[in-house]
């Protein structure tokens, strides 16, 4: 993979939560390491310590190794925030030293970012969504609390917004000289989540693990999406367990074509994905309709659905015509309509009586004579013993269309 603003590549490896079994996890690290490195670093999503636990089983016994500095990392592993609130004593540790648990463990900030020496910028949201929490200003911050909030993924947004600066040594000579060569961008290389967006299954063919993965997405996550455009998101909440899940790649048009992949990592132990895939120029030929900025549009109100059955969105609710009268379900005018015609507030004018009453002096121009009262059209259509026409009409309504007044 190479990043926004170098060309040199990194080779990463990417794994699910590890969810507390730490000495596994680095050992099967090591293994992929000597048969497919050397990566340059370690991506690990989801949860990497588990659920939280007050007993002295083996996962707390571990997590105290690692922070003493006793359990061996082979490479450098950037971990983030699961489904779980994190143990006291990592949560102590990163405020210590400001990320670094210890060598080549480094905790990503639950709404931060980083550029990592060869330039990648990779952002982190962790926690879970919780739609009645999202918004409240109650929700513990930080680590302590599993979910993430309104103003985590506001803070995300404004620590992208910095200035990406080229990678390669420069000798600056002054302040202006260090503004003049980087550009203000949101755009990132990766972004790392433990929950799906709502629309990423959007234009995708590839089956799904779980019918309930887009339907159970966080719909905040679209907005970020469509300001960062990272090229590679990794997540890792993909059913229970986690399962290896990848969509389609899709194109940001308005971005210079700007390729995004998605990729949710199965849970540590299944299949993983080293990353290997080149960043390419082009259009990848299996490339869908971007899901953050196509919709799938409802028909037209051209072309109503017919039939009476339910809706499965709208129920039972009754969509009504066109041109559609107020009043009851029988035709009678509502309260206090009067006809212009004959003055009755028993009908509406269209249906009125007089008003297919022929003009005086009125002679047909098929009968040549004055015809009687003609029924109206709304008469014909209903009765279907006056159907005597070959024209689809009654001889009298046939008459009444093509008749004429004498003046």
């Amino acid at each position: 993979m190479a990043s926004t603003s170098t060309t040199k590549p990194a080779k990463i490896l990417t794994v699910g939560s590890a969810v507390g079994a730490l000495r596994d996890l680095f050992s099967k690290v090591k293994g992929i390491n000597a048969k497919h490195g050397p990566f340059d670093f370690v991506l690990c999503a989801g949860d990497f310590f588990g659920p939280p636990s007050t007993d002295n089983t083996s996962g707390n016994d571990q997590i105290t190794q690692l922070l003493d500095g006793k359990l061996e990392v082979p490479l450098e592993c950037y971990i983030m925030q699961g489904e779980y609130p994190l143990p006291d004593n990592v949560i102590q540790k990163f405020a210590q030293t400001g990320g670094e648990l210890c060598k080549n463990v480094f905790l990503l900030s639950k709404s931060g970012i980083l550029t990592t020496p060869h330039g990648l910028r990779i952002a982190c949201l962790g926690g879970v969504y919780e739609t009645s929490v999202y918004a409240s200003a109650e929700a513990a911050p930080g680590f302590a609390s599993p979910f993430f909030s309104k103003q985590t993924t506001e803070k995300l947004l404004a620590n992208t917004m910095t200035n990406s600066a080229s990678s390669k040594p420069q000798n600056y000579t002054s302040l202006a000289a260090i503004r003049s060569q980087s550009t203000p961008t949101q755009l990132v290389d990766i972004l790392m989540t433990n929950e799906w967006t709502s629309s990423i299954a959007q234009f995708s063919s590839v089956p799904l693990p779980s019918q309930d993965l887009p339907a159970n997405g966080a719909p905040p996550l679209d907005e970020v999406i469509r300001n960062i455009k990272p090229r590679y998101h990794f997540a890792a909440k993909g059913g229970q367990p986690p399962v290896f899940w990848e969509r389609e790649p899709y194109t940001w048009d308005r971005d210079g074509g700007r390729v995004s992949r998605f990729v949710s990592l199965g849970a540590f132990g299944g299949e993983v994905t080293t990353g290997k895939k080149p960043r390419v120029a082009v259009k990848p030929p299996n490339s869908t309709k971007n899901p953050f900025t196509e919709y799938i549009f409802q028909p037209s109100a051209k072309r109503p659905i017919e039939g009476n059955g339910e809706n499965f969105i709208f129920g039972s609710v009754q969509h009504p015509n066109k041109r559609s009268r107020v009043g009851d379900s029988s035709g009678k005018p509502p309260p206090g309509y009067k006809c212009k015609r004959c003055e009755s507030t028993e009908h509406f004018i269209n249906d009125c009586p007089e008003r297919v009453k022929p003009p005086e002096g009125y002679i047909c121009r098929i009968c040549n004579e004055v015809c009687a009262h003609i029924p109206s059209p709304s008469q014909v259509i209903t009765t279907s013993t006056a159907w005597t026409s070959s024209a689809g009409l009654p001889d009298e309504a046939r008459c009444w269309r093509y008749g004429r007044a004498e003046t």
